[in-house]
């Protein structure tokens, strides 16, 4: 696999929430209100970002895309998408190792509480949760 910078681009997340009815339908902060809302919600999130290092990038298997992160100040992971068709362990290693040649073995994200899913994933993956809000969670990768 290989990583590269790239637009912050709606259709781009349109295309990957699309196949991921898990995420619309229970994970997404927009839940249950369609593929479109779930993209649009995090397109306009990261598009305000207020850190001006944000940074988009695509993960791709020769020239298909398999999903995207966001960083930004290169030690903080604001959004993560692999493709449900790549979700396997080979893929995800190769997916991590993309991820962690930009930001590092040591990084912080914050989810949303209802991504269980992604939450179990860091925690499972020596994440430790540092800050637990009423709506979300901030997670310490590494060291």
């Amino acid at each position: 696999m290989q990583v590269k910078e790239i637009e912050l681009s709606l259709d781009i997340i349109e295309s990957h929430f699309k196949m991921d009815e898990d995420l619309l339908n229970i994970y997404h902060i927009e839940a249950g209100n369609g593929y479109k809302q779930c993209a649009l919600r995090t397109f306009e999130d990261l598009k305000n970002t207020t850190f001006p290092t944000f940074k988009f990038y695509g993960v791709y298997e020769d020239e298909k895309m398999v999903g995207f992160f966001g960083t930004e100040e290169y030690i903080y992971v604001n959004t993560i998408f692999v493709n449900p068709s790549y979700r396997k362990s080979e893929y995800m290693k190769a997916f991590y190792k993309c991820l962690t040649s930009i930001v590092g073995d040591n990084y912080i994200t914050a989810l949303y509480k209802k991504n269980t899913r992604a939450i179990q994933f860091y925690i499972k993956n020596n994440g430790k949760v540092i800050t637990d809000l009423e709506d979300y969670v901030v997670i310490q990768i590494g060291e």
